[in-house]
């Protein structure tokens, strides 16, 4: 930190920049303190380095210390050396302090239960302390109650242990129901392998060119064969304006619910910052703007589709977000961070699958090569980010002359009163 000439650091350093460890001192039960000398600050750790708690300031305020230079530990007390003042600072532990401290030593020693009720002391004294509850639902995994470990580290946060305790719980529960699920693989693979040996008649189903139902069955195919299928959704008329709107609809409400209802461990939801007119703008706007740059620039590369085929071909291609989205919601409740890195690669697949759907809706509904649909595409992006620097441009603009007016109007109104 820079120093002024009398040797205190300045208001504005200490308030900006990161933290700076000067010195470390270490008690006998592993609980470490590290002398922030950046803010004259003390922060507390336990012996698996998370944060119990921190004190002090860099100011000329009792209790607090210019420049802190370096710290020891001396019959339960913490001695900071002030090298700014020439001063030595003592610290006593409060009941709060030693609490926290108490807490963490009795975890570590492995006595869980009196270290959850320590813990349920020391969140009476704060309870707005993460750490607390962290160390309560700790206590309660290892004690083996998952039902309110996984209540409390959900509360504070903690998604290694929840996980943990989550799954403790569902392979219980899976072992409770054992014969249930087993029974329904057992029916549910029989009436497959009926199906695949065609023991069940099949009848298929013909639907009126035009229909909406049509149209919508007709998305599945276009999915699994979209070479073919955009070429029918264009020249054949197979796809409907309605059903477009039904998939981007079906697209939006499955996003919303994502973001809402996915597992505890996959979501970063949050009730009281969650907007979900934001949501659904954003994906339709999205939408909106990939259509209308496709269009203004195909319009001049010689691209032979209408604003209705490239809407089509568009929504079209949100078939598996459309379908899949929701499952894999739901499907996200019921697993634990050890299988998040495949759920992950799934939904990248899913959204992969999306984006060879809408390259394939630009290179067939425009006659386009491959090589002039990549730079396509690629101008559409470009595309859309000037369409949301003008917009964004135009609103800045826009605030401009409506404040430029009120100011005007509220002169002219001072000037005809006076």
């Amino acid at each position: 930190p820079s120093v002024t000439s009398s040797g205190v650091t300045s208001a504005k350093d200490a308030t900006e920049g990161p933290s700076t460890f000067e010195d470390i001192a270490v008690d006998d039960y592993g609980t470490y303190y590290c002398m922030d000398s950046y803010r004259g600050r003390i922060f507390a750790y336990d012996s698996d380095g998370n944060l119990l708690y921190a004190f002090g300031g860099s100011s000329n305020q009792e209790g607090t210390v210019q420049l802190a230079s370096a710290i020891e530990l001396f019959a339960g007390r913490l001695i900071v050396l002030d090298r700014s003042a020439g001063l030595i600072a003592s610290y006593d532990k409060t009941s709060y302090g030693e609490s926290i401290e108490e807490a963490a030593r009795l975890f570590s020693a492995g006595k869980y239960t009196e270290a959850y009720d320590k813990w349920s002391d020391v969140s009476r004294y704060n309870g707005n302390l993460t750490t607390a509850y962290i160390g309560m639902g700790k206590s309660a995994y290892f004690l083996g109650d998952y039902d309110t470990a996984m209540k409390y580290l959900r509360l504070a946060g903690g998604k290694e242990y929840y996980s943990k305790a989550f799954e403790f719980k569902r392979t219980a529960f899976l072992q409770e129901h054992f014969a249930l699920f087993f029974i329904m693989l057992i029916v549910l693979i029989g009436l497959l392998v009926v199906y695949a040996l065609g023991l069940i008649k099949r009848r298929k189903r013909v639907y009126a060119r035009g229909s909406v139902i049509g149209s919508l069955h007709y998305a599945t195919h276009l999915s699994f064969r979209p070479f073919s299928s955009f070429w029918d959704l264009k020249h054949e008329k197979r796809g409907t304006m309605a059903g477009a709107t039904i998939i981007l609809a079906v697209t939006v409400i499955g996003y919303v619910f994502q973001k809402q209802y996915s597992g505890y461990l996959f979501s970063s939801y949050d009730p009281n910052t969650y907007n979900v007119l934001l949501d659904i703008a954003s994906v339709l706007l999205l939408v909106l703007l990939w259509v209308v740059a496709n269009w203004c620039l195909t319009t001049l590369m010689d691209g032979e589709g209408s604003m209705r085929d490239i809407y089509l071909a568009t929504c079209y291609s949100l078939t598996p977000l459309a379908l899949l989205l929701i499952p894999f919601t739901l499907v996200s409740n019921v697993l634990s961070l050890t299988e998040q890195p495949y759920y992950s690669i799934l939904l990248a697949g899913v959204f992969l699958w999306t984006a060879f759907l809408l390259f394939v809706s630009v290179l067939i509904t425009h006659q386009y090569s491959v090589f002039k649909t990549i730079i396509t595409c690629v101008f559409i992006v470009i595309g859309i980010l000037i369409i949301i620097f003008i917009a964004i441009l135009f609103y800045n603009l826009l605030q401009h002359m409506i404040s430029f007016v009120q100011s005007a109007w509220q002169e002219l109104s001072f000037r005809m009163t006076e």
